[in-house]
């Protein structure tokens, strides 16, 4: 499995049988092919007519509820709603299981979760995480409850002094983001934290 961090906050993953994206909102949807999966953790309803056109298989995810797609699972856990005039908007955390590795992805805007949350991602193999210097301690406090073996710090306008402040809180040294990251789950160690910096 691939990750490589694109911008404002979007990954993508990949193998050679599926292209995941996450993104923390569609306005930051890249394009995607056929075979492209994509997950945002920011909707709005009603639903863009594009997400289920006639005869297609549901490509782009944002709404809670159970997925899955040619052997890649997901699930969206619905954090927040924010109901405003005829629009609804809904802020999701999504886990996502490729190559029995799982992936979680807070989207911005994400402070806490509840007990029966962290419950339902306390198996996060990867996790994905905002950082700005308003929220060091939520990102910390979420970071230190999953327990995840791989922390993936991003900000959603690129900063890299939010990245850098984190991990001065952390106590961690501030190393060159790499370009990609490369694992199997057999590469994973459960006891072990990992922060790495994509970029």
């Amino acid at each position: 499995m691939e990750i490589a961090y694109q911008k404002n906050g979007v990954f993508k993953l990949s193998n050679k049988q599926v292209t995941l994206y996450f993104v923390s909102t569609l306005a930051h949807k890249p394009a995607l092919t056929a075979k492209d999966l994509l997950v945002s953790t920011e909707w709005t309803y009603p639903e863009p007519e594009c997400i289920n056109e006639e005869g297609q298989q549901r490509k782009i995810f944002g709404v809670p509820g159970d997925f899955e797609v040619g052997g890649t699972t997901l699930v969206g856990i619905q954090v927040e709603r924010i109901e405003e005039e005829k629009q609804v908007l809904l802020h999701s955390v999504f886990s996502v299981r490729i190559e029995d590795i799982l992936f979680t992805y807070i989207g911005n805007g994400v402070e806490k979760l509840s007990t029966s949350q962290l419950e339902h991602l306390s198996d996060t193999d990867i996790l994905f995480f905002p950082v700005s210097k308003d929220s060091i301690e939520q990102s910390s406090t979420i970071l230190k409850n999953l327990e995840p073996s791989i922390g993936i710090p991003y900000s959603l306008t690129d900063n890299a002094e939010d990245i850098a402040a984190f991990c001065k809180n952390r106590g961690i040294d501030v190393v060159p983001a790499t370009p990609t990251l490369t694992l199997k789950k057999s590469e994973i160690v459960p006891e072990e934290e990992r922060i790495v910096l994509l970029g």
